[in-house]
This record gives structure tokens, sequence and C-alpha cells, in this order.
């Protein structure tokens, strides 16, 4: 539960509810068209998911489509993307050309465009036209009910005819969303209800739900609270006790992060004299200082102080992201936390003395005044008495008579004294009681002090995992994609986040990064074992792994020499690298299996 500055509820996590981060780990991608789909979502916006023909006669260009499709229907808040597309043709006969750009999201099966991102044109003439978007961010969108979303880019001529000069291209530079965590419920106090894009859950005013949208997935989180919703609309022990958060570390972190890893506009380059980059300053006059190998070494803040350091290691692999800001202060926030827990318990501690001591002074000066106002009564009757002692009584009657009223005397002044007793009684069972309720607060205070102490230690443990993945994200991610061609999943990630030890940033298992360098060169373990076949050749079949020949009595690669290949890949698959030189910085030819076709 979630509850506001006033300790009121504020709304509810329902686990069963995909939130934001999950729904992302799980969607599918699809592609379709062109080369290099998952180009369009890699941070890098100048890569790209692209399509570019030209020539004489006939059709040149084509649509490509980069697609993702989530598990269950979510809500998008914002859009950003960067598309180009552009058609030409001059000639004689049957000209044609259209060029398009949009982003489409599906909603009940059917597709529909998203305002603001659609440019379209098209003609059976002579044309040139081109579309750039440059780079957008569209914010404040309420996109419900989405099932997939995909950028979608058309760039295509056609002519026929000897005098046709025809050319098309679309090209996906970038395209990312954002999904509304639909985990979250907000809290209406006035209608008793929790409600989102997702679906909604009312209550009575007794608390007991009246009734519940997309039921199966909901019913289960808010049937809990169906009979006890009253109990939590204020926060439990809230005049109690709380955990401080730590004070900067978030917003410190984030900040760092969000300077160093995404991709911020840049103001300035600097170069040497030999035309190597060495410096990047950013809008936030953040400055990235970049190896002399050409890769991201340290970024400043804009008074020179350390926030991110880059290690690489000695073949100039990216080994770890630190992030120095956030690591030194990182200590003393936290102990800051805990001396404000300690002091506010010595706080509490002593303001239940004070009040227990002013307690204690009450009850003897109620006891004080009460004692006084029974011995005025008990002086009272001794004075009358005695005067009544002095009285001459004159005859059995009268003596009678005096006797028993002297009598009744000494009974109300002995009853009194009696009062007096009681008072006292009264006054040591307060004081008694007062003790027992003053420990168990006591006891509730301690009790809550350590409870801050706990939640402030979960808040830490949160904070390093987060600070552990920003800095080891980068690293998971390079090496996957260079070593695998893909990013890892959901499972992989979290596998290599568990294993990282905040203090040495190191991975504190026999495995760690080691597993994932040694995918870089070829071992006995992840190399393919060669099949000699007839002649000269060799028959090699493995996936993500490496095939390595050197001279022998079939192969001599000494001289001139040529390689033939062969690529059986399984049909049906949408996108499948065989080898993509190019892309991944090795230079040469690439081989990818689009659409059962081998390109």
């Amino acid at each position: 539960m979630k509850y506001d500055a006033g300790f009121n509820l504020a709304g509810v996590y329902a686990e069963a509810v995909l939130n934001a981060s999950d729904a992302m780990d799980s969607l599918t991608r699809v592609y379709d068209g062109g080369y290099f789909g998952r180009e369009a979502h890699d941070g890098d916006l100048s890569t790209a998911h692209y399509i570019n023909q030209s020539g004489g006669e006939y059709g040149h260009g084509g649509s490509i489509f980069n697609e993702a499709h989530f598990t269950e229907p979510q809500s998008i808040s914002a859009i950003s993307y960067k598309m180009f597309a552009h058609a030409h043709v001059t000639g004689v006969y049957n000209r044609q050309w259209t060029a398009s750009h949009q982003i489409e999201v599906m909603v009940n099966g059917q597709w529909q465009n998203v305002a603001g991102t659609v440019q379209s044109s098209s003609g059976d003439s002579n044309g040139d036209v081109t579309y750039d978007t440059g780079f957008v961010e569209m914010d404040g969108l309420t996109l419900d009910n989405v099932e997939a979303i995909r950028a979608r880019v058309t760039g295509y001529a056609d002519c026929a005819g000897g005098e046709c000069n025809t050319g098309g291209a679309a090209y996906i530079y970038e395209f990312d969303f954002t999904l509304e965590d639909q985990s979250y419920f907000t809290y209406d106090l006035q209608t008793a209800t929790f409600s989102n894009s997702y679906g909604s859950a009312v209550y009575d005013a007794d608390g007991l739900l009246t009734s519940v949208s997309n039921s199966s997935t909901m019913s289960p989180a808010f049937d809990e609270l169906s009979g006890s919703l009253n109990d939590f609309l204020i926060m439990p022990s809230a005049a109690q006790f709380t955990a401080p958060n730590v004070a900067g570390i978030t917003s410190m972190y984030e900040s760092a992060v969000k300077a160093g890893l995404e991709s911020d506009r840049i103001v300035i380059q600097e170069y040497s004299k030999s035309g190597v980059l060495e410096t990047q300053t950013k809008a936030d006059q953040t400055v990235m200082l970049f190896t002399d190998f050409n890769k991201p070494d340290v970024l400043l803040d804009k008074n020179g102080n350390l926030l991110i350091d880059y290690i690489y290691s000695e073949d100039e692999e990216l080994e770890r992201v630190e992030l120095k800001n956030a690591r030194d202060l990182l200590p003393d926030q936290i102990k800051d936390a805990e001396m404000q827990i300690y002091d506010r318990k010595v706080e509490s501690l002593a303001e239940l003395s004070r009040q227990k001591n002013l307690a204690i002074d009450n009850l003897m000066y109620q006891r004080g005044e009460n004692i006084r106002i029974v011995e005025d009564y008990i002086f009272q009757l001794d004075q009358q008495r005695t005067a009544l002692t002095q009285v001459s009584a004159k005859g059995k009657a009268a003596k009678m008579a005096k006797a028993d009223a002297l009598g009744q005397y000494s009974g109300a002044i002995s009853t009194a004294s009696g009062q007096i007793n009681e008072i006292n009684n009264q006054v040591s069972d307060a004081l008694g009681q007062l003790d027992v309720e003053v420990k168990t607060l006591e006891d509730q205070i301690e009790a809550d002090s350590e409870l801050a102490l706990a939640e402030l230690a979960i808040q830490e443990a949160n904070i390093k995992r987060e600070i552990i993945k920003q800095e080891v994200s980068p690293v998971i991610y390079e090496y996957y994609r260079a070593i695998l061609g893909r990013d890892p999943s959901s499972v992989e990630y979290e596998y290599w986040i568990d294993r990282v030890d905040f203090d040495s940033g190191e991975a504190y298992d026999e495995e760690g990064y080691a597993y994932l360098q040694s995918l870089l060169n070829p071992t006995e373990e992840n190399s393919a074992e060669p099949t000699y076949g007839p002649g000269s050749s060799i028959a090699f079949s493995g996936q993500n792994q490496f095939l390595e020949v050197e001279n022998n009595d079939d192969f001599t690669f000494d001289g001139d020499f040529t390689i033939e290949m062969n690529f059986k890949a399984t049909s049906g698959l949408n996108e499948s690298h065989l080898w993509d030189g190019v892309n991944y910085g090795q230079g040469g030819i690439g081989i990818a299996l689009y659409n059962s076709k081998i390109h």
C-alpha cells in the first residue's frame, strides 16, 4: 500500500497485474522488411532498421515494420522516435511512388494511427519526396488497452521503360515507448474505489468489495482487502514512527545515470589534432572524457566532480561502469538516516518520560486536593464532636441522646479516614497502571525504531541494487549484443545482476563476467568441433558457437584462397543473424535470414 504525506491511503500495488518493467521484459518484438530490426531500439540514433534501393525501371524500396506485442493490454504514456522516408521517380510510363511514416497501436485487434505521427504522400507522375522526422518525443499520452505498437515506414518507387530512374528508402533509427504502471491503483476516498486504466475495484461503506473489473486478474488482490479496507485508510501506527528517506540518494544516482547513460543532447565536442574525439559536453553541463581508443572514460559534473568511471580490460573491452559519486555519498546518507532514527527514538522516549512525569504530578496533585478536602471534613466533624462533649446532659434520655450523637461523629470521622486510605490505594493503582502503559509505549518505540532500521536496510539494499543495475547493465548488454547478437532476457539479466557484489563490483561466483568474456574467444567448451566432409570441405552445425580451422592437409591458408559457404537455416524464422561482420565491428559482409530467405 502507498500513503500520502498525511498518512492517508493513496493507492495499492496489485502483484497479480504486470508492472511496467515486467511488461517490457515479456513483450515480443516482430520485424518485417528491411534489415537489422533490433537497431531500431538500441538507443543509438546512428543505427537503423532500414531498406534503401535505387535503380532503373521496376520497383525499388519498400515498407518496414517494427512491432512490439504485449502479453496483455497496456497503457502507453510516451513515445519517442526518429524515422525517414524517401521516394523518387523520373520516366515516361507507369510511374508510381509513395512515401510515408506513422506510429500505430493495436486496440481490440485493429491497427490505428497515433495522432501527430503520420506523414504520407504518393503520386503517378515524376516525383521526389522526403520525410525526415528528426528525433521526436511525445509525452503526456493516454493510449489505453494497447495490445501492440509499431513504427511503419514506406519509401517506394516504380516505373516502366528504359528511361526510368527510381529509388525508395525507409529508415527507423529509433522507436521507443513508456508504459504506465498498471499494477498501481490510485484510491478515491469519496467513491471508495481503486482504479487505473487497467480496471477498478469498488467497496461499500463497510469496506466490502462490491465490484471489480478484469476479475480474473484483479479479484485475488482486492478480495484480500474486502472487510478490512477501512482499517487501512489511515496508515497503521502513523503517529508512531516511520523510517526517513535517504535524502538525495535517489535523485543523485538517477541524475548521474541519466547524464551518463541516456542520449542527452550534445552541445560541444572536442577533438585532438589527429581527429580523435576527446570530450563531449551535454546540455546538462556534464562532460564525458574519452579514452585513446575512442570509448567513454569518465563523466564529470559541471564542477569537475567524478560521477561515473568506465573501466576496461587490457583488450579494451568494457568490464565495469562505476557510479563513483553515488557510491561515495551513499554511506554518509545511510549513516545520517540511522542517526535520524536514533535521534527520533531518543526524542520519543524523552517525550514519553516527560508525559509520564506530568501524569504523576497530576495524580499526586489530585491526591493532595482530595485528601485536603477529606481532612477538612474530618476537622469540622472533630470540632463539632468536641463542642458536643462540652454540652451538659441531664436525665437519662438526654444522656443517651448525647452519647448516640457522639458515636455518630466518631463513626463519620472513622469513615472519612478510610476515604484517605482509599485515595492512597487508588493513586497507587493508577501509578502502577501508568508504569505498565509507559512500558508498553517504550517497547513500541523501540520496536518501531528497529522496524525503521530494517526498512532503511531494505531501502539501502534496493538503492545498491539500482546502482549495480546502472553499473552492470551496459556491460551485460554489450557482451550479449557483441557475442550473441541479441539482448539478454529478463531471466538472464537478473541472473547476472544477482551475482554482482556491491562493494567490489565483481561477480562473486566462479562464473561471473569470466563466462561472458570467455565467449569472446573460442575455447574447447564454446567452439564447434569441425566435421571434415568429402574433398576439402567442413560440415558445421551449432548455435552461438565458433568454428576455427588451422592449416592442415586439406586446407592451406598461406596464399590466396577462396571460401565457399553453404547455409541451411530453420525455415519460418522472422529474423536470424547467421553472421553479421559489419554490425559487430569485424568488417566484411553480413549474412542473415529474413522471412525464410538468405540475405
